[in-house]
């Protein structure tokens, strides 16, 4: 039995540290700066080294989902082959996205770094660009959500057709991507997130690299290749 670092077990381990780089992001780092009272205007300057580091995070999460892609591409049964092409697509579309939400989230920062060198106080001669740029941001940021969670579906589905996993866990991931999407289709039309919405993702994704990381993957015919690979 090789003991290495399986392709498996790389995918496994791309997907843990894409999830804790998302949270990191979105709360630890942003969250203070962006989302806090009484707004990114007033607070994002404070927080410019933590906005700063978050903007090259949110790359390397991206670039995770990318990887896990391609190298589910090398390795995937012919059965699992167009998954694993919509995966790689939609990957680098997100990454794409990423650099856009990166570049929003710099503009914000550059703005609220004008405002306070500049000793302003009132914030309604700037405030139409203040709205361009969060709308600019929250609308790149759910659309990556939107294709994280279409990509997860392509790849739960390529697992579940190649059988390289449980069924129970591919067909729970497949189903929770779908739910990812659903959450983030409702920011994109004009509603709200459902936080509830994005709990069984997490969950699913966890077990899935738990099972990859210890397990591998059950087909005998992709255990080979991951052997000679």
């Amino acid at each position: 039995m090789n003991r290495g670092l399986t392709p498996a077990r790389w995918i496994g381990l791309l997907l843990l540290v894409q999830m804790g780089v998302g949270p990191l992001v979105n709360f630890g780092l942003l969250g203070p700066a962006l989302s806090a009272p009484p707004g990114f205007l007033q607070s994002a300057a404070a927080h410019a080294r933590d906005i700063q580091v978050a903007t090259l995070l949110l790359l390397v999460g991206s670039a995770c989902s990318v990887t896990v892609s391609l190298v589910f591409l090398s390795i995937a049964p012919i059965s699992a082959r167009a998954f694993a092409w919509a995966f790689v697509v939609i990957a680098v579309v997100g990454l794409a996205a990423a650099v856009l939400e990166g570049a929003a989230i710099r503009a914000m920062l550059a703005l609220s770094q004008a405002f306070h060198d500049a000793g302003a106080t009132d914030t309604r001669v700037i405030e139409p660009l203040r709205i361009t740029l969060r709308a600019l941001r929250s609308a790149a940021h759910y659309t990556q959500i939107l294709l994280g969670g279409m990509g997860y579906v392509a790849l739960f589905l390529g697992l579940l057709r190649a059988r390289l996993v449980p069924r129970m866990l591919a067909g729970a991931g497949a189903v929770a991507s779908a739910l990812l999407v659903a959450a983030a289709l409702g920011p994109l039309l004009g509603g709200r997130i459902v936080m509830s919405l994005l709990t069984p993702m997490g969950l699913c994704l966890l077990a899935l690299a738990g099972w990859l990381i210890v397990r591998g993957v059950t087909s005998p015919g992709f255990a080979s290749r991951e052997v000679q690979g």
